[in-house]
């Protein structure tokens, strides 16, 4: 991952995808190794990817930008991923209502697991981030069919999704 387009910085899929549906994905990964490897396995996957190095960093990008989707690891300076979940369902703004995955080496038991919408074991490999990615751009195309209100703050796996 090139570095010098900020740790913040929104980066462009490639262009050899065949999905008609690109994700925003934002990473929010504090180990410069894990985050390069899934903004690889993302991008391949036809994902526009952003990256956050930390819970701070990814509130700051979810106020900005609507993201399909916000992948947290749980151990991070400054502001945790539990945190940053909690904190992005209960601030009125762009990424709300987004599909946040919790993607770290130890994982969360209920009830900071209902914070999530799903939670995967890292490393994240390509097969667990190509089904995350079919799930979340089915739930992009229903969401644009039916528009969830803002009031309905509850995590979709409460909901009946994994």
């Amino acid at each position: 991952m090139d570095e010098s387009r900020g740790r913040t910085g929104a980066r462009r899929a490639s262009r050899n995808t065949s999905s008609a549906v690109r994700l925003s994905v934002l990473v929010v990964e504090d180990h410069p190794v894990h985050r390069q490897i899934e903004c690889m396995i993302l991008e391949t996957l036809g994902c526009y990817v952003t990256v956050a190095s930390d819970g701070l960093e990814a509130l700051e990008a979810t106020r900005r930008t609507n993201f399909d989707l916000v992948i947290l690891d749980r151990h991070m300076p400054r502001c945790n991923g539990d945190a940053a979940a909690l904190t992005i369902r209960a601030t009125p703004g762009p990424s709300q209502r987004s599909m946040i995955v919790c993607c770290s080496t130890d994982l969360p038991t209920d009830p900071i697991a209902l914070l999530y919408d799903e939670v995967l074991a890292k490393p994240l490999t390509s097969s667990a981030a190509a089904e995350l990615i079919q799930r979340a751009r089915c739930e992009h195309i229903t969401s644009l069919a039916e528009p969830q209100a803002s009031s309905d703050l509850a995590p979709r796996r409460a909901a009946g999704r994994r």
